[in-house]
């Protein structure tokens, strides 16, 4: 039947919130929590610097820090560009392919420090960050000739276009405060505020034209989407006990107090005879809803680092555990009546996430008092749970988060450094991937 082979497309493409498959180079995803860093050298060393930042990313990865840097200099902001490749091996069939690939610039940090005159045992900072960002669209498109429709005889022409979208962006920022309690040790936190969207989009349109000019069209629109605004914070502990440098975090949930979301869903076909009993089952079905409330959680974090000087060589460590997210529904849509089926039917977006615990390795070779190079891996695993469904799934429920698989982070480059400007050169890569079987062979 036309149905199964559509379905089938439908279910493999792509769930929306973006599976990754075999070989891809992937930008942020949900239910992982490593996977954007920021700064100069902590880009490179893919965040493993919890216990040894020593510029203003310290506002993210370890507000203590801020106390016990001489000079963390009075603004810093980066450039980064970003290569991605979405890859789907056999989407529609042996030999078959679907790709998308993006290059661009893409923002990184933007962070200063201040001090308040009456208060000069104080040091303050702030930041502007990208903590989660995922741009993909693909598009296909098959026009054949086929013996497909069942209700029609002879060959057909069929024309199938399909288009998927997802966009999230979560932007944070920060305000820092640091106390050394001693020239060794000090104290810190940074104060984030949360501004998170997220919008899955999908357009299916089929069309079969018969040979006696009887035509066949299936019309299947969803488009759902959400913001959520929150509140956080990061306390730090760091401790320089040369050539031993030690640091601490705990991240708090997320305090939620504003969110909206939206949905679209059109299901609209005529000339279909589902159930082969000579007559056509036209439908029409179609909802639009706005200002549906939405939040966004995130867990309680506890991180670890350190950084061991030896000669000319630096070893940083770090490590990051993330609690669980027990499920919830971030979005969920009013009930609504099919107009020609009477179908009651609603959509809610869930998330149920695990613990998981995350580690890297970086490593510095100071060349100069100028020059150094860096090379770095960590792990940013998965805290997806159970099994997930897709937005282009019919399921009333459907999971925020799909990608199961961990990611693996490399990283390599130098620093050149000069008296008020430091220049970094360098590259980061990430991979991961996923198999997911087709349930009908095309």
């Amino acid at each position: 039947m036309i149905l199964d082979r559509v379905f089938l497309v439908l279910l493999f493409l792509l769930g929306l919130a973006g599976f990754v498959p075999s070989g891809s180079v992937v930008s942020a995803q949900e239910g992982h929590y490593w996977t954007e860093f920021y700064g100069t050298r902590s880009t490179i060393l893919n965040g493993i610097v919890i216990g040894s930042v020593d510029d203003l990313a310290a506002v993210y990865y370890n507000p203590a820090r801020l106390g016990l840097i001489d000079n963390p200099g009075v603004i810093l902001s980066g450039k980064v560009y970003e290569w991605s490749l979405l890859e789907i091996e056999a989407a529609l069939g042996e030999g078959l392919d679907l790709s998308a690939s993006k290059f661009g610039g893409v923002p990184s940090l933007a962070a200063g420090t201040f001090r308040l005159p009456f208060l000069p045992r104080h040091h303050f900072g702030y930041a502007f960050l990208t903590r989660y960002r995922q741009s993909t669209d693909l598009f296909a498109r098959d026009l054949r000739n086929g013996d497909i429709l069942d209700a029609f005889p002879g060959i057909e022409t069929i024309d199938e276009k399909i288009f998927l979208a997802t966009e999230i962006k979560e932007e944070w920022f920060g305000v820092s405060w640091s106390y050394p309690l001693s020239e060794m040790v000090s104290i810190g936190f940074t104060g984030f505020y949360a501004d998170r969207s997220k919008k899955n989009s999908f357009d299916l349109r089929f069309t079969a034209l018969s040979q006696g000019g009887q035509v066949a069209q299936l019309l299947r629109n969803r488009a759902i989407g959400y913001s959520a605004n929150g509140l956080l914070g990061k306390f730090g502990f760091a401790a320089d006990l040369f050539p031993v440098t030690l640091g601490v975090t705990v991240t708090t949930p997320k305090w939620n107090f504003g969110g909206k979301g939206h949905l679209v869903y059109e299901e609209i076909f005529n000339g279909w005879d589902l159930d082969d009993d000579g007559v056509d089952e036209d439908r029409f079905e179609t909802s639009l809803q706005k200002d549906l409330p939405s939040k966004h959680r995130w867990p309680w974090s506890v991180g670890v680092g350190a950084g061991v000087t030896h000669n000319k060589h630096l070893l940083h460590f770090s490590a990051e555990w993330f609690g669980p997210v027990s499920g919830y529904t971030l979005l969920e849509s009013e009930e609504f009546i099919g107009q020609t089926s009477g179908d009651t039917l609603s959509f809610r977006i869930v998330d149920d996430l695990k613990s998981v615990l995350n580690f890297g390795l970086g490593y510095e070779y100071l060349f100069s008092g100028r020059y150094s190079v860096h090379t770095s891996f960590a792990t940013d695993r998965s805290a997806v749970r159970g099994d997930v469904n897709g937005w282009v799934t019919d399921s009333g429920e459907i999971s925020n988060s799909t990608l199961r698989k961990d990611f693996f982070h490399f990283g390599g480059g130098a620093s050149l450094t000069f008296d008020a400007v430091e220049f970094t050169l360098g590259a980061t890569y990430t991979t991961a991937a996923q198999r997911f079987e087709r349930p009908l062979d095309p």
